[in-house]
């Protein structure tokens, strides 16, 4: 393949593709969907699923898949978001639209 620039190599700076994230973008991966006193419960529960699992059905195949299952409910709970809630459109209300319904802020400026 012939190079399009002398030089280099083909498309080489062509193909580069710069990412830039502000900080408001990182923050945004995803959406927290889990209200805190859900989150609280899954982790309270998640640890009792795991403890059990691993030590009341210890070393057997439903003990372990058990543990899995806490860990990823551990999860869920400690990051706020579920995927299977997602999937079925589960949100929590957007905090800048709670304040604009109160008056406090104008969501449309930014």
């Amino acid at each position: 393949m012939a190079n399009r620039k002398p030089g280099g190599a083909a498309l080489w700076d062509e193909n580069i593709k710069v990412l830039s994230l502000n900080r408001r973008e990182l923050s945004c991966f995803y959406r927290k969907n889990l209200p805190g006193w859900e989150r609280a419960m899954r982790d309270d529960r998640s640890i009792g699923m795991i403890a059990y699992g691993l030590s009341g059905l210890s070393r057997t195949t439903p003990g372990y898949l058990l543990a899995g299952a806490g860990a990823v409910a551990i999860a869920t709970g400690f990051l706020g978001f579920c995927p299977m809630c997602a999937m079925v459109g589960r949100r929590l209300p957007s905090p800048l639209i709670a304040l604009a319904r109160a008056g406090r802020c104008d969501p449309g400026a930014d």
